[in-house]
C-alpha cells in the first residue's frame, strides 16, 4: 500500500502574524428570524383546492345521479357515435370484405342503432329542421326496408347506408342536443 505524502504548503512564520497584519474586525452575527405562518397563500390554496372539489363533485353528480343520466341523455350522442363507427369497422373488416352481401345481423344492427337514435330525438323534445326530419324519415325507411324485407343487401348499399347515416349523425348528434338536453331538463325541473 502506498504512503499518500503531503507537500507542505507555504508556512506563516508566527512573527508574521500578529493583529496588525489582519485588520479584523468581529462581526455581529444575528440569526434569520423564523417565518411567520403565510396566511394568505394558505387561503388562497385552500379556496382553489374546495373550488376543484365542489366542481369535481358537480360533475360526477351530474354524470352519475341526474336524471338526465339516468335517461341516458348524456352519453347517447356519444354512445351513438361509437355504434356508427363500429358498423363501419365491421364493414370493412376481412371477413366481410369477401362477402358480396351483407349478413343479417349486421343489418339488424344498424336498425336498432337507426332506432336509438329516434329515441334520443325524441327524448331531447327539440325541433329538429324540415330537412332533418325528412332525412330521419328516410334513413329510417331504409333501415327497415334493408332488415325486414327478404331481399339481400348488398356492400355498396349497406355502405351507402352508413354514409347518409353518419351525415345525418354529424347534423344531429353534436353537443347541441346535449346543451339543448340540459337546457330543457333545468326549465322542467323549475315548471315542476
Amino acid at each position: 500500500m502506498a504512503e499518500s505524502v503531503l507537500e507542505p504548503s507555504k508556512v506563516i512564520p508566527a512573527e508574521q502574524l500578529d493583529s496588525k497584519s489582519f485588520n479584523a474586525e468581529l462581526l455581529d452575527i444575528e440569526l434569520p428570524l423564523e417565518p411567520g405562518f403565510d396566511w394568505l397563500a394558505f387561503w388562497h390554496t385552500g379556496s382553489m383546492v374546495l373550488i376543484t372539489i365542489l366542481i369535481l363533485s358537480g360533475l360526477v353528480y351530474l354524470l352519475r345521479y341526474s336524471q338526465m343520466a339516468k335517461n341516458g341523455l348524456l352519453s347517447a350522442p356519444f354512445i351513438l357515435r361509437w355504434q356508427l363507427w363500429r358498423l363501419k369497422r365491421i364493414l370493412n373488416n376481412e371477413s366481410h370484405e369477401k362477402l358480396a352481401f351483407v349478413p343479417q345481423e349486421t343489418l339488424c344492427e344498424f336498425y336498432l342503432w337507426s332506432q336509438s337514435l329516434n329515441t334520443l330525438l325524441a327524448r331531447t323534445c327539440g325541433e329538429l329542421e324540415e330537412g332533418l326530419i325528412q332525412e330521419l324519415r328516410e334513413l329510417n325507411e331504409l333501415s327497415e326496408y334493408m332488415t325486414f324485407s327478404d331481399m339481400v343487401v348488398s356492400r355498396e348499399t349497406y355502405y351507402q347506408a352508413l354514409q347518409e347515416a353518419q351525415i345525418l349523425a354529424n347534423k344531429v348528434l353534436s353537443f347541441q342536443v346535449v346543451f339543448r338536453c340540459l337546457f330543457n331538463s333545468f326549465f322542467a325541473r323549475g315548471s315542476q
